[in-house]
C-alpha cells in the first residue's frame, strides 16, 4: 500500500508542476493558438527542440503499446482500456504513474512488481 501511495503522490506532484508550467507558458501569449503557432514555429527552427519533441513521441508509443498489452494481460475491459488509454493521452505521465500505481501492487495479479517485468510473448 505504501508503494502505490508514492506512485499516487508523484502522479500529483507531476501533474500539479506540468499544469503550473503549461499555465505560465501560455499566459506569455495571446491565445493557446498563438502559443502553439510559437511552438511550431520553434520546433522548425531549432533542431534540437524537435529532436526532443520526436524522442518524447516515441517514448509516449512505447509506452501506450506496452501499456495496451499490459491491459491486455490483465483481462482489462474494453472501457476500462478506454479510460485508462484517455486518461494518459490527456495528462501525461502523471496517467502512467496513475495507472502503475493502482496496478503494480495488485496482490490478485502476480508479485509487486509483476507491471515492471517484461513479459515474454
Amino acid at each position: 500500500m505504501r508503494r502505490r501511495n508514492l506512485f499516487f503522490a508523484g502522479a500529483l506532484l507531476f501533474y500539479i508542476w506540468e499544469s503550473i508550467v503549461a499555465f505560465h507558458w501560455v499566459r506569455q501569449f495571446d491565445s493557446i493558438g498563438v502559443a502553439v503557432s510559437h511552438l511550431w514555429h520553434a520546433a522548425t527552427e531549432d533542431a534540437m527542440l524537435l529532436l526532443i519533441m520526436q524522442d518524447a513521441g516515441i517514448f509516449g508509443a512505447l509506452v501506450i503499446g506496452w501499456l495496451v498489452l499490459d491491459m491486455r494481460r490483465r483481462a482489462l475491459g474494453a472501457g476500462q482500456c478506454f479510460g485508462w488509454l484517455l486518461l494518459i493521452v490527456l495528462v501525461g505521465s502523471p496517467g502512467v504513474l496513475v495507472y502503475l500505481g493502482r496496478h503494480c501492487c495488485d496482490p490478485m495479479n502476480g508479485a509487486p512488481d509483476d507491471a515492471l517485468r517484461p513479459t515474454q510473448g
